[in-house]
């Protein structure tokens, strides 16, 4: 079995410490074979809200650069690869999807922090009243996008409460290993979390009851170190919490796959989403105004080269039309996808529904 992480901060956070590469070269001296980069993903709020626990949007690029030299000038050392940890935010998430395929994000995971989106300030560790079932709901929705490598400290809920599991929590933890099945999803074994276990002597996340109702469904766990300092990359820290997660009767992986964003599966157009014969107008009415403003952009381009340009702004024109072209394919793609499904289904009725739904194809690629 590989020793890999790929659950790690960086001071962009605003609450991890060290620099980049300090995490990996502590890695490196500790064993790890895999270091994956995951800091707090950035949002473009829709309001002038700033969060103050993860790296603004215009970090972002800081970011990147940092990770992608770093893999680079450690690859003959290390595998690097470049991630977010990121909330399920249902306003967010198609700003989110596009982000990804942008920025040719490795992986996401889930880190289920907030409820709506931190705007609101409600934040799930230790939630209580109705935000207990908000916090399940959440978990259940966002590991169903597909969009997610795997959740992380799935015990959050019982952060600073001590560790007490009422019979709505622990419906909730059946809740989550039943998606987790289902969907292929695994489970964080949280070490920062074990950590914070054995100062205080008593468990609160990882919990030994959420991992013995993990072991009775076909789950996957994976160990997180959740490092937000060098010394969270320690080897004792992993070796501890294998043993402890091969405890309990549950498959353990020491990787995650690659999540390519641009064939990601339809649930952000969705074909549970589509009623009579076309795609939810909400939903619908997204993708194609996406589509309009990468045609506009499409235009800008060929507006700018019209004008004196030398050699190198124009090569950058025409690899960046070339960038926006294969984007509306792309999308293009995906809702003839979903209509074809849909077709397949059965579900385009009447005697004309051959020629209605060939119309309906014809109206998506042209």
């Amino acid at each position: 079995m590989k020793q890999t992480n790929f659950h790690t901060h960086t001071s962009r956070c605003h609450h991890a410490f060290g620099n980049d590469e300090e995490f990996v070269r502590t890695a490196i001296q500790n064993g790890f074979e895999v270091l994956g980069f995951s800091d707090h993903a950035c949002w473009k709020y829709d309001s002038d809200f700033v969060a103050h626990m993860r790296m603004k949007l215009d970090e972002f690029d800081d970011y990147k650069d940092s990770v992608l030299y770093l893999k680079d000038r450690y690859k003959k050392q290390i595998e690097i690869r470049f991630g977010l940890e990121a909330e399920y935010f249902p306003k967010y998430m198609d700003w989110l999807l596009d982000f990804c395929i942008e920025n040719e994000i490795d992986y996401l995971i889930f880190g289920n922090h907030y409820y709506g989106t931190d705007e609101d300030h409600i934040y799930l560790g230790g939630a209580k009243g109705k935000y207990i079932k908000g916090y399940f709901d959440t978990c259940v929705e966002g590991m169903k996008t597909g969009m997610y490598a795997y959740l992380a400290h799935p015990e959050l809920i019982l952060r600073d409460t001590g560790g007490f599991i009422t019979p709505e929590i622990e419906e909730g933890f059946h809740r989550i290993c039943k998606i987790s099945q289902d969907y292929n999803v695994p489970l964080e074994f949280n070490v920062l979390g074990m950590q914070h276990n054995m100062r205080m002597g008593y468990e609160e996340y990882p919990h030994t009851k959420f991992w013995q109702i993990a072991a009775q469904y076909n789950v996957k766990a994976i160990l997180g170190m959740d490092a937000h300092r060098i010394c969270d990359l320690d080897q004792k820290l992993y070796n501890l919490a294998l043993e402890k997660l091969s405890e309990f009767d549950v498959e353990i992986m020491d990787d995650i796959p690659l999540i390519d964003y641009r064939i990601h599966n339809n649930n952000t157009i969705g074909m549970d989403n589509i009623v009579d014969g076309n795609i939810i107008n909400e939903k619908k009415q997204r993708v194609n105004e996406r589509i309009e403003q990468t045609k506009a952009q499409i235009e800008n381009v060929n507006f700018t080269l019209g004008l004196e340009l030398n050699r190198e702004q124009k090569k950058y024109c025409l690899k960046y039309k070339d960038y926006l072209t294969q984007r509306v394919l792309m999308m293009k793609e995906k809702k003839a996808c979903s209509l074809i499904l849909y077709f397949l289904k059965g579900k385009y009725k009447g005697f004309g529904r051959v020629k209605t739904f060939l119309g309906d194809l014809v109206n998506i690629i042209k």
